[in-house]
């Protein structure tokens, strides 16, 4: 899953990203950079750009440091938090092969890809918005919905609309 993500990213699927370091003995995964430069390529479009960011973070020609966490299972990252090993406040963005359920207890997830709310990203290609008590806590990119996205994005949009209300 870590290499498929890394995949993407080098082929320009997933794009703007920036790694400066991985980790398996820290307390998290990952920490990167993004890198947009207010270019175009980037920008969130209903019509033509689904996966971009939203203009208030196409703009910034480099972000500062952000926490990633890779998880196959999002129920993993929300069991590491019930144990206080990870924190949510501490992360940025997840990447994952799938989202789970376990979140529904505590949080609420809505989609990117339903309707506008992609022009509110901050990471490229974010799938989902994890929030608590309507406060966002970090971004997901769901690569089994990723990947459907390019397959058939009729059925990915109908599932999202039903499963994560905005």
């Amino acid at each position: 899953m870590i290499a498929l993500f890394h995949e993407l990213v080098s082929l320009g699927v997933i794009s703007g990203y920036k790694f400066i370091s991985t980790s398996q003995s820290d307390r998290y995964d990952s920490c990167f950079r993004t890198v947009y430069d207010g270019r175009q390529e980037y920008a969130y479009s209903s019509a033509g750009n689904v996966l971009g960011v939203g203009p208030a973070h196409i703009g910034v020609k480099e972000s500062m440091p952000s926490v990633l966490e890779y998880k196959f299972d999002l129920d993993g990252l929300i069991a590491d938090f019930d144990k206080e090993v990870k924190f949510d406040s501490e992360i940025q963005l997840v990447v994952c092969w799938k989202i789970g359920h376990n979140y529904e207890e505590k949080y609420r997830i809505s989609s990117l890809i339903v309707g506008d709310e992609g022009s509110s990203r901050q990471f490229f290609g974010s799938t989902h918005v994890l929030s608590y008590e309507r406060q966002k806590k970090f971004e997901i990119i769901c690569l089994k919905d990723l990947i459907e996205w390019y397959r058939n994005p009729d059925t990915l949009l109908g599932e999202h609309k039903t499963r994560f209300h905005s």
